[in-house]
C-alpha cells in the first residue's frame, strides 16, 4: 500500500524560553503555524521481513538511517504497536531547508506516524502523542498543524485560530545552519531577561487582527544573530522590500517575513535568490489542508 503524505514546514510567530528543568530540557512559550512550503513522503507498506528503508530526493543530503527522525518514527511506531510482518519504505522529496528552524525533520517524522496510523489504525491519540514527543519536541505539533500555542517542552498544545491565507510569507535561508543544542546553551548564558508572553499575539490572531505581525518575537535572536550576521542582513533585505515584519524561525537559521503585496514578496524573494540565498513565497497551511 502506497501513501503520499504532505509534510508542511512550520514557523514560530512567537518563541520565549521560560526556564530549564532539572533534566536539562528547556521550557518555552511558543506560537507555531504550518506553512505551504512542504516535503512530500511516499511511503510503501508491504508484507515482508520488518525492514525499514529510507531514501531522499533533493539537493541537500540528509541521513537515511536512525539519525533521521522519519526513520526513528517508523521504528517507534512498529515497536510500540508490535506491528509484525511488514516492510516500510519511505522516500522523502525534500523541499524544506535543513538546520533551519522550520521543523523539516519533525514534520517528516509526524508524516510517517500519520501514514502508518492511517494504514494500521491501532493507536489512540494519547499514545500517538507520546510516541511523537519521544522522537522530537516539535513532532506533536506537526502531527496536527494549523496554529497552536505550545508550552512545557512543546507537549502542551492549545489550538489558536489560523492566520489569513491572503498574507504572503517569504522564507529565506543562507548557507549557515544553527546547531540547536548550542543555541539553547547560548540562551543559558544570556543575562537575566524579562520573559515575554504570547497572550497578546494570541488575542490579536483570534480577533482576525493582522497587526499580530507587530508582535513577532524570538528569544533565540538575542544570541544567534550575533553568531550569524547573515541572518540580520536577510531580515534587513526583506524589510527593504516592504515586509510588515520579519523574524528568525525556531533556533534558526531560516528567516521569514510577512507581506501584504504579492509583487513585493516575489521581488524580495528574487533579490535573495540572486545572492545565492534559498528563498520562496509561501502562505499559511491549515489543518484542513492536510
Amino acid at each position: 500500500m502506497i501513501k503520499n503524505i504532505i509534510c508542511p514546514a512550520k514557523i514560530n510567530l512567537f518563541l520565549e524560553i521560560t526556564g530549564r528543568r532539572e533534566d536539562g530540557y528547556h521550557t518555552l512559550d511558543t506560537l507555531m503555524h504550518t506553512v505551504s512550503l512542504a516535503d512530500t513522503l511516499t511511503i510503501d507498506i508491504t508484507r515482508g521481513e520488518e525492514n525499514i528503508k529510507l531514501a531522499a530526493n533533493g539537493s541537500t543530503p540528509i541521513p537515511t538511517d536512525e539519525r533521521n527522525i522519519a526513520y526513528r518514527a517508523a521504528q517507534k511506531y512498529i515497536s510500540s504497536f508490535e506491528i509484525k510482518g511488514y516492510d516500510v519504505s519511505v522516500i522523502i522529496d525534500k523541499k524544506i531547508p535543513v538546520s533551519a528552524g522550520l521543523g523539516g525533520g519533525s514534520t517528516d517524522g509526524a508524516g510517517v506516524l500519520r501514514a502508518l496510523e492511517s494504514v494500521f489504525n491501532v493507536g489512540d491519540k494519547e499514545t500517538l502523542d507520546k510516541i511523537a514527543l519521544s522522537i522530537g519536541a516539535d513532532v506533536p505539533f506537526c502531527m496536527y498543524g494549523g496554529c497552536m500555542r505550545a508550552k512545557g517542552i512543546g507537549e502542551i498544545l492549545s489550538p489558536v485560530s489560523e492566520i489569513p491565507k491572503d498574507m504572503f510569507i517569504v522564507i529565506a535561508k543562507g548557507e549557515l545552519g544553527v546547531n540547536t543544542a548550542k543555541a539553547y546553551s547560548d540562551i543559558d548564558k544570556l543575562p537575566d531577561y524579562t520573559k515575554k508572553s504570547a497572550d497578546e499575539m494570541v488575542k490579536r490572531i483570534e480577533n482576525k487582527d493582522k497587526s499580530f505581525t507587530d508582535l513577532l518575537f524570538n528569544r533565540f535572536e538575542d544570541s544567534v544573530l550575533i553568531d550569524i550576521p547573515e541572518i540580520r542582513l536577510i531580515k534587513e533585505e526583506l524589510l527593504r522590500f516592504g515586509a510588515l515584519s520579519s523574524l528568525m524561525s525556531g533556533s534558526g537559521s531560516a528567516v521569514y517575513a510577512f507581506f501584504e503585496d504579492e509583487k513585493n514578496a516575489s521581488a524580495a524573494c528574487e533579490s535573495l535568490i540572486r545572492r545565492g540565498i534559498f528563498a520562496c513565497v509561501t502562505s499559511a497551511f491549515g489543518k484542513a489542508d492536510f
